[in-house]
């Protein structure tokens, strides 16, 4: 366990590159999805201080895009559908494309949960864990509308080697 030096809790940090060439589009995606600006603000760096979920998430220019397959995706991990939908409900405001999946099973475990890609094609899901399951998960149970631009995250819900349809 780690000891706390305070008495707020310890939180995620998460660190990403992103081209310099879509920097500010992609710092402003992450502040449109999040829904606060950074508390730092450089020309080639972006921290966020996001209180819920707890997450210190920041961004480093660098000079070529991000490989694909450098980080396959990312997620955030709600505590009930009710946030779940609200965030949805904003960030599809906000004019994101999304692609919802509503009772799939996945990685485990039924879940209820959205896609968004960020500017640099980056895959982040939104979800809530509804119930634990025995299977990894294949395929949704039911798909809602909504589609991406770029390459589909339904392969992180499928075993290796396998591709969601």
């Amino acid at each position: 366990m780690l000891a706390r030096m305070t008495d707020r809790p310890n939180r995620f940090h998460m660190s990403l590159n992103a081209s310099v060439a879509k920097f500010d589009e992609v710092v402003a995606f992450y502040t449109t999805l999040f829904g606060v600006a950074p508390v730092k603000r450089k020309a080639d760096y972006a921290k966020f201080d996001l209180q819920e979920p707890s997450v210190n998430f920041t961004l480093n220019a660098v000079p070529v895009a991000p490989v694909r397959g450098e980080l396959d995706h990312f997620g955030v991990q709600l505590w009930s559908d009710e946030t779940l939908y609200a965030t949805l409900a904003r960030v599809k405001s906000a004019g994101i494309a999304v692609r919802e999946e509503i009772n799939v099973e996945c990685c485990y475990a039924g879940q209820n949960k959205f896609w968004v890609s960020d500017p640099d094609g980056r895959n982040v899901e939104f979800f809530h864990v509804l119930h634990d399951v025995e299977e990894h998960g294949k395929k949704p149970a039911k798909r809602m509308l909504g589609t991406l631009a770029s390459a589909s995250p339904a392969a992180a819900c499928c075993a290796p080697g396998e591709v969601c349809e």
